[in-house]
């Protein structure tokens, strides 16, 4: 859980200071790492670091709809994104069983 405050800590710096592009993909490293870990958890892992990621994006930077619509669209891969992990490691512990 460290990478996660480590990463949205500086998704929250580069928010303050106006940078949007790039910078949110930082939080794949958390999302990736807690769906591996932990793959029964994971979406639900992914579903709130996309959800903290929205309303931080919301509360910090101006509202203005084609942000909003990418951040949206940005938060919706992390939960797809930890998904896929998420099935690929039980899929990998289930054949480790085997």
């Amino acid at each position: 859980m460290s990478s996660f405050f480590i990463t949205a800590g500086i998704v929250t710096v580069s928010l303050l200071l106006g940078i949007t592009v790039l910078i949110s993909h930082f939080l794949y490293i958390p999302v990736v790492l807690a769906c591996y870990r932990y793959p029964r958890d994971g979406v639900v892992v992914s579903a709130a670091i996309a959800l903290l990621y929205f309303a931080a994006v919301i509360l910090l930077l101006p509202p203005l709809l084609p942000e909003t619509l990418v951040t949206s669209g940005r938060a919706a891969m992390f939960v797809l994104i930890g998904g896929v992990i998420s099935f690929l490691s039980l899929r990998l512990q289930a054949k480790e069983k085997q």
